[in-house]
Formats: C-alpha cells, sequence, structure tokens
C-alpha cells in the first residue's frame, strides 16, 4: 500500500490545526515533513500522521512543547507510560467531577419536586462533596446564592434552570466533558500562538457559545460578548483561565468578540445582498 502523501494544508485540515502550527513544530524540530518538494514545498506521510497524533494528544494533556519534543524522543513503551500516567490523572478528575455532579443531582431533584433531601441524602452528598476538590467546593458554596441573586429575575435563569433539572447524570457528564474539549482548544490554540481574529480561534469562540446556548439557554453572540467582558473583569473567572496559562482569559474574551464581529459582518454581507437581489 502506497504511503499517504498530504500537503502541509491537507494536514492540518485533516488534524483540525492551523497551518502555522505545522509549520511551528517544523521549525522547533518537533514534526518534520518526510519530504519537500523541489518548490520547498512540505509533503507529510503516515509516520508524520502518526507523530502528530501523538502530539496532539498530549499537547490535549496540557504538556508543553519541549516536554513533549523530550517525551516522542524515548521508545514506544515510555511514550505509553507517559500517556497511562496522565489518563489516570483524568480518571480521578472525572471520578471527582462525577462525585460533584450525583450531589447537584440530587439537589436539583429536591428543588424541583419542592422539598428538601432526606437525612440519608444530605449524608452522602456531603460526602461526595467531599471527595471534590476544594475550589469545586468552595465555588459551589459560593456562588449558589450569588447566582440567584444577580440572575434570579432573568428568563435566561429560568430557562437554564428548567433545562438542568430535568438533565440525567449522562447529560451532565456530557456537559462537563464537553466544557472541558472547548476551553482545551482554546488553551492550545492560545499556547500555539494563534491571534483571536483566526479563523480556528473564532471558531473556537463559537464552540463554546454554542455549548452554552445548547445546554443552558439560548446565547446570542451579544450576550456571549457579555460574557466575555466578565470573563476578564471578575477575577474568580478569570483565574478560571488564567491559571492553566496567564493570559488565556484575555484570549478568550478577544475571540468570543470576534466571532461576534465575525457574525454582524455576515449578517450585514446577507442583508447587502438581499437587498441587491430585491433591488435587481
Amino acid at each position: 500500500m502506497q504511503d499517504p502523501n498530504w500537503s502541509v494544508k491537507e494536514l492540518a485540515e485533516l488534524a483540525g490545526v492551523t497551518v502555522r502550527t505545522l509549520h511551528w513544530y517544523d521549525e522547533v524540530g518537533l514534526l518534520s515533513p518526510a519530504e519537500r518538494t523541489a518548490s520547498g514545498a512540505r509533503r507529510y506521510g503516515l509516520a508524520e500522521l502518526n507523530r502528530l497524533h501523538e502530539i496532539l494528544l498530549f499537547r490535549a494533556l496540557g504538556m508543553p512543547l519541549a516536554e513533549i519534543d523530550a517525551v516522542l524522543r524515548h521508545p514506544p513503551v515510555a511514550r505509553g507510560l507517559a500517556l497511562r500516567k496522565h489518563r489516570d490523572a483524568l480518571v480521578r478528575t472525572r471520578q471527582r467531577t462525577e462525585a460533584v455532579i450525583r450531589a447537584v443531582d440530587r439537589a436539583l431533584e429536591a428543588l424541583h419536586e419542592g422539598g428538601t433531601m432526606s437525612q440519608d441524602e444530605l449524608i452522602e452528598s456531603f460526602r461526595e462533596l467531599k471527595n471534590a476538590p476544594e475550589h469545586i467546593r468552595e465555588h459551589h458554596q459560593e456562588h449558589v446564592d450569588e447566582v440567584v441573586d444577580e440572575w434570579g429575575d432573568t428568563e435566561a435563569f429560568a430557562v437554564a434552570s428548567r433545562r438542568t433539572s430535568q438533565y440525567t447524570k449522562e447529560d451532565w457528564a456530557k456537559i462537563e466533558l464537553e466544557r472541558e474539549r472547548t476551553e482545551a482548544t482554546m488553551l492550545r490554540l492560545f499556547r500555539d500562538g494563534a491571534q483571536p481574529t483566526d479563523w480556528a480561534a473564532m471558531e473556537g469562540a463559537e464552540a463554546m457559545r454554542l455549548h452554552i446556548d445548547r445546554w443552558y439557554y439560548d446565547c446570542s453572540t451579544s450576550m456571549h460578548a457579555g460574557l466575555a467582558a466578565m470573563y476578564e473583569s471578575d477575577a474568580r473567572f478569570r483565574a478560571h483561565f488564567d491559571d492553566r496559562a496567564e493570559g488565556l482569559a484575555h484570549f478568550v474574551a478577544e475571540s468570543i468578540r470576534a466571532n461576534g464581529e465575525r457574525g454582524s459582518a455576515q449578517g450585514d454581507e446577507r442583508a447587502t445582498e438581499g437587498g441587491a437581489a430585491e433591488g435587481g
């Protein structure tokens, strides 16, 4: 079977990264093309595709490029051990998150039914929250009353409350996984040096907006821009992003605003085209 032969653009589209990212990986010696054409164009084969897959796996785990380069210099067994170590950490995080989700589910069920949890349910809930990370428990304690005071009389809060009260444990697991993926994408783009106005960054911001729109409440691009301002101005939201990478909150906010401006521009173009068609 002939080895596949992809151009840098084709490989970028296949892997969901930017051409600039592949250029950078080549420059730092992390992923070199299989060959270069007479004109200097990069061409990649199956071996490079496999290597890129490993690179992106480690990037999704938050590893810096220098560390990835060092890991990839080891034989497959050692690389497998590194992946296993990170996977085990992810499983522990998932287990703690699922415990919190179970506690939230019980509270939502009680609130939906207009009652309170039984003594046994309360005891079990405390046990599960006790197993959660400290920042999760603090966040839960700090923000429940604040959210109700601030947003309790809004339509968005009513819609979100109605939707979330019907979610199953499986739904909450999907929600958390989807949120983690959207934020991991933005983190990867930021670390790769993307600009907020890059297509990939705006698509990442759009994925964040659609996550809110799909699971919580109708979230227009203008409403999303309001959330972007909060991501920057509220120290707690800013820390949520910047604790992963300094400056990430600003990058996410700017990408959200750029995505909103892109949507407005597209709307203006459609309106202009429609007017021209009517006039013609």
